[in-house]
């Protein structure tokens, strides 16, 4: 073996005291390159994960660059708070988002599917026909979510991250054709907590050239 790739990752601690990093020293005892993925919490200082963080690997993490300089979600109603006017999303990998994509209704995966609140399984049919589908993120890959809610007729997505942070790029959905963004985790529990008390409100996801 002459190199290792890894792609895994916690929270950061002192790579001496750390297993993962430990055994990572002596594969570069033994003459091998590891190279490590430095995970989802950039780009702060201090955010590598361990053991991304260990001084005998090396990190490696992405960066995406494109001509749109922001992408968010807007509530559209009545004394929308400015929190929620302008909430931060980040498109699918290889999506690109132009303009305005707004929709006449707003629909939780969870409130028509509870057997499956996570949209991990196909939905029946039209059940997001004309609507925005808001689908929290866990269990499935985030292709099999946007196609789901797709095939029932969705004309964008919207995941919910389900921790805290951000960071996270959602990859495998460019081979779906509606529109997909993520969240946070705080701002998708202010997205909801505001559609519930509100729910002739409705959302649209803006693209800012």
């Amino acid at each position: 073996v002459d190199v290792i790739n890894i792609s895994i990752g916690g929270s950061t601690e002192a790579p001496w005291d750390a297993v993962m990093a430990s055994a990572l020293l002596n594969a570069r005892a033994a003459g091998i390159f590891v190279a490590v993925s430095a995970g989802n919490g950039g780009p702060g200082a201090a955010t590598l994960s361990s053991p991304a963080d260990a001084p005998w690997v090396t990190s490696v993490a992405s960066v995406g660059i494109d001509d749109v300089s922001a992408t968010f979600v807007s509530v559209v109603g009545a004394n929308v708070p400015e929190e929620l006017s302008r909430i931060a999303a980040t498109p699918g990998e290889n999506i690109s988002i132009s303009g305005t994509i707004a929709a006449d209704s707003v629909i939780f995966a969870a409130d028509v599917f509870p057997g499956d609140p996570l949209g991990s399984s196909a939905y029946p049919p039209n059940t997001f026909m004309g609507s925005m589908a808001i689908i929290d993120r866990g269990t499935s890959l985030f292709e099999t979510k946007v196609q789901n809610a797709y095939d029932a007729g969705a004309t964008a997505v919207v995941i919910i991250n389900n921790v805290a942070g951000s960071g996270v790029i959602m990859a495998g959905v460019d081979g779906v054709p509606t529109p997909s963004v993520l969240i946070s985790q705080e701002d998708g529990s202010a997205l909801r907590k505001r559609l519930r008390l509100n729910p002739t409100d409705t959302i649209q996801i803006n693209a800012e050239h």
